[in-house]
């Protein structure tokens, strides 16, 4: 018997077989690709793999030399294609170089001899496939390596009055900064940090809960006691040295699968004794103002922890939240008391200066529009003095004693307010408060969310301010009435689906004023119907007057919002040093699209442009498109409109598919427009900004932010047989903001899904999320690196930073570390402020969806995380709150 006439074998025969497979495949994808417009490098392939099995079977070394063309034809369409990216260049040479090592290690001996040419040839392509990896992987072109100038410094006074040791609000100030001025965990020091205490709250997801059960919660902490509430709005209190239970309320959330969120962000404390005497200073009351004044020499005294058993200082001393009011309103007081506010700012612990300057913030607070009769001096010590407000999901807020978990009786109805009052439709699920009220002295703020995407019959998503004290209806701003301030009398309610405030709102104690992150009237991917009014005050960053609800300023960052482009964040206050160095007073407002907008935060106008730029056209039938959108000129958006070359999968044979599927939707870029065709939206819908926002170090002026990369895609389905426009009665919403969502009332449903590779992967190349610092003197993005790995996502758990998507957000601490959870793996990492190297990681036993705090107790800084995962994330589920610290001395 001949060589020649000899088979291949199993070995070859297999590969033969595969080789023809793959051939099959890209000729036929390939052709269909090339048919859509886009490249031809599939169909040119398989056409080469075809040829390439032909000569195989004939066991011709030309196979191997054809083969080498192949792969070195591969490697520069790659470059060409994504330049040095590794993730990039994965699926585009994996199946290729795994195999063409397979054929020199197997098969090669197979061939027909002289096999030297064939074989050489393949080995030099292997290498320099080899090579372009190499490079690939230390060289990534999406990082950007600045390094933030000057090294870590003291923190400035403490200006908010707020012991450096508390976190006492959801973004430790109301601001929502997240910077903490500790400095005991450095970066030196932080690869140090271990496990100091574990709590569980036993809250899990139970048979009647939706998909969208998420563990969200950052706690807060005030003298030595932490406050947290559970996915199902339990309430705990913790020792926040040991984490024990002190005690917990359990409000018995009934929720059902048609709730859209189970969820609680956080709650909100106050000390009345403290906004008493602070509610009488600001009505000229003498003696009142000298016991803000005393209380608040207290809260600006040298921050040490606080003794055992205490919850704010001493008997008598200062909330936290009336103690920035007192020394924000005083800096900015009549011209005799500018000397007073300035002294005390300089030198907090000084009693003196905190009693004058106090007093001054009296003279200047009767002119605050709305105020109201100053209320009796508390007995500091008194049941329900000190207070935590708990949103539930059903609609109501609870008012409890902070130290004994008691209801206070005399707010609402036995320390329970009935949030649904008025509202057109009080369905259970249908408004949820999800979010940490804001609390003044005088009122606590309220807003909640409604159900996306439903029907336009929802409850309004009017914006209240309650008496903090009695639960008392203030004022109400109903954002699509004509009078936003009308409050309904009997027999009337609030408007139908109005734009609604669901992400936690930032308060500006100085200027009285409360900053509320807007999203659109529902349903969100057809608007054809909405009113002038529903439209005003929709998808932008809304300033109200926080003692009256009176309208100060609106920013819109999405006109006539088809896309579910909301502002998603707490929005972040912090005063800035211009390049003439003047110090602006601004808000940061994240927006879903990536746009970080900046905002003089005393008149709405921008600081950094944002021009006004045309945008894609033609709208579903009924419809309409805004011809312009802003971009802020600060911002993570990307540069340039994604295309098929930014198209991925695990394989070759997945990123064929998601590249057919991408030439097959309509998209034009950001705000392409809805269509029955499907739309590509990108930023997708959980934006590259969701509730984490960002956290700025007020002292160094820098933003660390967390943007994630994800597209999605939008279809509208007319309405037809098992499409009605109307609902069934009794009809509830799905429990869920992805999928098929009925937006009954209007000519279309609408489907709405992660844009997903046959695999079940994003169809978008990696990177999907990020971390990154921002100089905000200069507005430059310094550093911005991959962050996360796909461990958690995929069967093997596999240690690969790809850069993942995320839910949650950072925090910054004055010892140069900024910590974060979020990813879609189960880690906890900590990060170099100043060049964004990754410092430390823990591994969580279940999904990090939560923002992390940051505190101390007895001399001991403490970073806790909620670790409880998030439902509809597809992180695994868990009950965990965690506290790390540097092992004791």
């Amino acid at each position: 018997m001949t060589r020649s006439s000899k088979s291949l074998g199993v070995i070859g025969g297999l590969s033969l077989l595969f080789a023809l497979l793959t051939a099959l495949y890209l000729l036929i994808g390939g052709a269909w690709l090339l048919s859509l417009g886009g490249s031809p490098y599939y169909l040119v392939t398989g056409i080469l793999l075809l040829v390439f099995a032909f000569l195989l079977w004939r066991r011709n070394p030309a196979a191997f030399v054809l083969y080498a063309i192949v792969l070195v034809g591969t490697a520069i369409w790659a470059l060409w294609e994504s330049g040095p990216d590794f993730w990039a260049l994965a699926p585009r040479s994996g199946v290729l170089v795994v195999f063409g090592v397979w054929l020199l290690l197997f098969v090669s001996w197979q061939l027909e001899r002289p096999r030297q040419t064939g074989v050489v040839s393949l080995v030099v392509s292997l290498l320099v496939w080899a090579g372009v990896l190499v490079y690939a992987n230390f060289n990534d072109p999406q990082q950007v390596n600045g390094t933030i100038a000057g090294a870590t410094g003291s923190p400035g006074a403490n200006i908010e009055g707020i012991a450096p040791s508390d976190w006492p609000a959801y973004g430790r100030t109301q601001e929502g900064t997240r910077y903490s001025p500790l400095q005991q965990i450095t970066p030196e020091n932080v690869k140090n940090l271990q496990v100091a205490w574990t709590f569980r709250t036993g809250d899990m997801k139970g048979p009647n809960d939706p998909v969208e059960i998420t563990d969200e919660v950052t706690p807060i902490k005030i003298g030595n006691l932490l406050y947290l509430c559970s996915p199902h709005q339990i309430l705990f209190a913790l020792d926040a040295q040991t984490g024990q239970l002190k005690w917990k309320f359990d409000p018995q959330l009934k929720a059902d699968p048609s709730f859209q969120h189970v969820t609680c962000r956080g709650v909100s404390y106050i000390d009345l004794s403290a906004s008493a005497d602070s509610n009488a200073a600001a009505n000229g009351a003498p003696a009142a103002a000298s016991d803000a004044a005393a209380s608040g020499a207290q809260a600006a005294a040298p921050a040490s922890d606080l003794a055992s058993g205490a919850i704010a200082a001493a008997a008598g001393a200062s909330d936290p939240i009336a103690a920035i009011v007192a020394a924000k309103t005083a800096s900015d007081s009549a011209t005799a008391a500018s000397a007073a506010a300035a002294n005390a700012q300089a030198a907090a612990s000084d009693a003196q200066a905190a009693a004058a300057t106090a007093a001054n913030a009296a003279a200047s607070a009767s002119s605050v529009p709305g105020t109201m009769p100053a209320a009796a001096p508390l007995d500091a010590n008194a049941a329900c003095t000190r207070r935590i407000y708990l949103p539930v999901n059903d609609g109501h807020l609870y008012a409890l004693d902070a130290l004994t978990g008691q209801r206070c009786t005399e707010f609402g109805d036995n320390g329970d307010l009935d949030l649904q009052h008025a509202q057109p439709v009080t369905t259970a699920g249908m408004y949820e408060p999800t979010s940490p009220p804001i609390i003044t002295p005088k009122v606590i703020i309220v807003a909640g969310s409604v159900e996306d995407n439903f029907s336009t019959r929802e409850p309004s998503g009017v914006i209240r301010g309650f008496d903090v004290r009695t639960g008392q209806l203030v004022w109400a701003f109903d954002p699509g009435a004509k009078d936003p301030n009308h409050i309904p009398g009997p027999g009337e309610h609030y408007t139908w689906n109005s734009p609604n405030s669901w992400a936690p709102s930032a308060y500006d104690a100085k200027l009285d004023m409360v900053y509320l992150p807007m999203g659109v009237t529902t349903p969100d991917i057809w608007g054809g119907n909405r009113t002038p009014e529903q439209e005003r005050y929709a998808s932008g960053l809304l300033a109200l007057h926080a003692s009256t609800g009176k309208l100060a300023w609106f920013y819109q960052s999405a006109h006539h919002d088809l896309w579910d482009m909301d502002q998603p964040s707490q929005p972040t206050l912090a005063d800035i040093t211009d390049k003439d160095g003047k110090s602006v007073p601004v808000v940061y407002a994240p927006a879903k699209t990536g746009n970080l907008f900046v905002l003089d935060r005393r008149t709405g106008a921008l600081v950094v442009p944002a021009p006004e730029t045309p945008v894609p056209q033609g709208a579903a039938a009924g419809d309409h498109v805004s011809p312009t959108q802003p971009f802020s000129q600060l911002t993570y958006r990307p540069s340039k409109n994604l295309t098929d070359k930014d198209m991925w999968g695990a394989t070759m044979y997945d990123q064929l598919m998601c590249r057919v599927m991408f030439h097959k939707l309509r998209y034009e870029g950001t705000f392409t427009p809805p269509s029955e065709q499907g739309t590509l939206v990108f930023p997708g819908n959980l934006g590259m900004f969701e509730w984490g926002g960002i956290a700025v170090d007020t002292d160094r002026q820098i933003a660390i932010a967390n943007p994630i990369a994800l597209p999605f895609v939008s279809k509208l389905i007319p309405r037809g047989p098992g499409n009605p426009e109307e609902p069934a009665s009794g009809a509830k919403g799905s429990g869920t903001e992805s999928g098929i969502q009925p937006q009954y009332g209007i000519p279309f449903g609408v489907t709405i899904n992660a844009f997903l590779s046959p695999l079940g992967l994003p169809c978008k190349q990696p990177a999907w999320g990020y971390i990154s610092a921002i100089d905000l003197k200069t507005n430059q993005i310094v550093w911005k690196k991959r962050i996360g790995t796909v461990r958690d996502s995929s069967p093997i758990p596999l240690p690969f930073k790809m850069g993942m998507p995320m839910l949650g957000g950072p925090i910054v601490t004055a010892g140069g570390v900024a910590f974060i959870g979020a990813t879609a793996d189960n880690y906890i990492r900590a990060f170099d402020v100043n060049n964004g190297s990754q410092l430390w990681q823990a591994r969580l036993p279940a999904g990090g969806q939560a923002t992390p705090m940051s505190y101390s107790i007895n001399g001991r800084q403490y970073v806790v995380i909620a670790a409880g995962g998030h439902g509809s994330f597809g992180t695994k589920l868990g009950d965990y709150v965690i506290a790390y610290a540097l092992p004791q001395q």
